[in-house]
């Protein structure tokens, strides 16, 4: 027997957690990003054609790879000499240089489409993508010899194309080559799906595990995400019980869930926790547990405390906390208890009433005193919800918004101490420009630069001022000779969290401060119309303060095509900023 023998415990055996990857159904149309690799067999259309020629290098065109909505194009460059040192000089991945290989087409309906296109400002500027010329990822060849493959993010439209071929570091001149589009587009039909009626892979239990590769809402290869795989900690895991937990204390508990536990609950007041002090932003431990808790908690607290509307640092009851959270159980046990429906919210009005415009309804309608809406008030909030629906899914972050009333995009740029006719209509479709901001637009990187422009967008009822990347649209020194005879408001989406916005009328500043939070008992009535203060499933805080102050301005868009897209015109303000 050996020393250890005896000491050794062996190891239990380790659970088996298989993992694959499976793929998914493909969406029409694919991405700049690759063509469909995975999921279908291109068309070929051969070619050998020199397409551009200089002392020491030869382009050529190498045929194309024609997919179901789009079509790789095959360049093969070669040398006769070559940098030493590492450099060889061939194109590589990416937007070229000033004297790398340039290569455009020239399409069949005018359009122009080539390697130096910049990308949208901001990114994707609509539901449709531009037409791209991208390269693409990878290349081979030999010591003197280099393929460039280029995607072309569609298929062509009938009529003549050009290829053009130029490269200013080789001396290879600007070099036109017609090329059959007809051709192409007839090779697509020829495309051969590998996978046709795939179907969604299910989720595997137990310890199986699985990948999904999909594409995605406009094609491409997406996201792969692990399902299937049980966690230890994870929803359904047997959790230890800690008999530490319900040792009576005199103090509340803090996480969020522990308001679900009537037992702890009942241990904190047999501990002698205080249910009628305030114990942080949410109020005493009524309105906590309105906001937070359960039926069952909500109960026991309101045997404890002396005044079931007592107020919280604002002056509202805990029957706001559970309508403002969607708590519709624990709001019907308030109301058992005498909660008044008809308590106000200053100029918000009631509670009962405020309770009608959210899925807590049927419970408030049945009350005492609660008086239904009018159909004024219900068309204000019907436009009040479809304006936060249309700002719902704007991302905002760093982002300076300006809506002004009643004028046009002539005027807001002159407002702007810019030139309108300096200023045309964008047609990034067919001029992207280098940056995607148009022929003579700016660099987005460069911030100090694009601090100085904000996009202009005519709107029904007026224009929408914004700036994807930059607070100028929320300063005063803006939204004041915007708000001459009219309604300027403004709002910058700091990154760090603050949310200040502005209402200027006519030049005087109605109101200056951070938007985004509850209002309170004095806040104007619109504050509450637009949810500031709605939480939880009935929460519609996102888009709420753009619609604020798109009201407020007599502002009504219909869609967030300003925001989301490009502006229709790019407007450079004078000034340092």
């Amino acid at each position: 027997m050996g020393f250890f023998d005896d000491l050794i415990v062996p190891d239990p055996p380790e659970e088996p957690q298989p993992e694959f990857i499976e793929l998914g159904p493909h969406a029409p149309g694919e991405t700049s990003d690759g063509p469909p690799v995975d999921w279908f067999l291109p068309a070929t259309v051969p070619v050998a054609r020199e397409v551009g020629a200089g002392p020491y290098v030869r382009v050529m065109l190498d045929g194309f790879s024609v997919w179901p909505a789009s079509v790789t194009v095959h360049l093969s460059v070669f040398a006769r000499r070559i940098r030493t040192g590492g450099h060889h000089g061939f194109p590589g991945h990416g937007r070229p240089g000033a004297g790398e290989l340039h290569v455009g087409l020239l399409l069949g309906d005018g359009r122009r489409v080539t390697t130096l296109d910049g990308d949208p400002y901001p990114y994707p500027y609509g539901t449709a993508e531009r037409l791209t010329l991208r390269p693409m990822f990878g290349g081979s060849g030999g010591g003197f010899h280099h393929t460039v493959d280029l995607l072309l993010g569609g298929l062509p439209p009938a009529g003549p194309t050009v290829l053009v071929v130029e490269w200013p570091d080789e001396d290879v001149p600007e070099t036109r080559t017609a090329i059959d589009a007809g051709e192409i587009i007839e090779a697509a039909g020829r495309a051969v799906e590998i996978w046709p009626n795939l179907e969604a892979p299910e989720p595997r239990g137990g310890s199986q595990g699985f990948m999904m590769i999909t594409s995605g809402p406009v094609g491409g290869m997406m996201g792969m995400a692990l399902r299937g795989v049980p966690s230890e900690h994870g929803p359904g895991a047997e959790q230890p019980d800690d008999e530490d937990r319900y040792e009576p204390r005199p103090e509340w508990p803090v996480a969020d869930g522990d308001w679900e536990d009537l037992r702890l609950i009942r241990a904190r007041l047999a501990g002698g926790a205080d249910p009628e002090a305030m114990i942080g932003w949410q109020g005493t431990a009524l309105h906590t547990a309105a906001a937070q808790g359960t039926a069952e908690v909500v109960a026991e607290l309101v045997r404890h405390v002396t005044d079931v509307d007592l107020p919280d640092e604002d002056g509202f009851p805990p029957l706001y906390a559970a309508v403002r959270w969607g708590k519709g159980a624990n709001a019907a046990v308030l109301l058992g208890a005498g909660a008044d429906p008809t308590r106000s919210l200053g100029t918000g009005g009631s509670v009962g009433r405020l309770a009608l415009v959210t899925s807590l309804a049927p419970l408030f309608e049945r009350q005492a005193g609660v008086e239904p809406l009018t159909e004024a008030e219900r068309a204000g909030q019907e436009e009040a919800d479809r304006l936060i629906a249309v700002f719902d899914d704007v991302d905002t972050e760093g982002m300076g918004v300006a809506f002004v009333g009643g004028l046009d995009e002539e005027e807001v740029i002159r407002r702007l101490g810019a030139d309108p006719e300096q200023c045309p209509v964008l047609d990034l479709e067919n001029e992207p420009g280098p940056y995607g901001t148009g022929p003579g637009g700016f660099d987005p990187g460069d911030f100090d630069d694009a601090l100085h422009y904000v996009g202009v967008t005519a709107v029904p009822g007026g224009c929408v001022v914004s700036q994807p990347m930059g607070y100028l649209p929320g300063n005063d020194e803006v939204l004041l000779p915007l708000s001459a005879g009219t309604v300027a408001c403004g709002i910058y989406f700091n990154p760090k969290g603050s949310r200040y916005g502005s209402v200027v009328r006519d030049g005087h500043v109605e109101f200056d401060d951070e938007l985004g939070f509850d209002p309170d008992r004095d806040s104007p009535a619109g504050h509450w119309l637009y949810r500031f203060w709605q939480w939880g499933e009935d929460g519609l805080r996102n888009g709420c303060e753009l619609a604020f102050l798109a009201a407020t301005a007599g502002v009504r868009p219909d869609d967030a095509g300003p925001l989301t897209e490009a502006p229709r015109r790019w407007v450079r303000v004078p000034g340092d900023h």
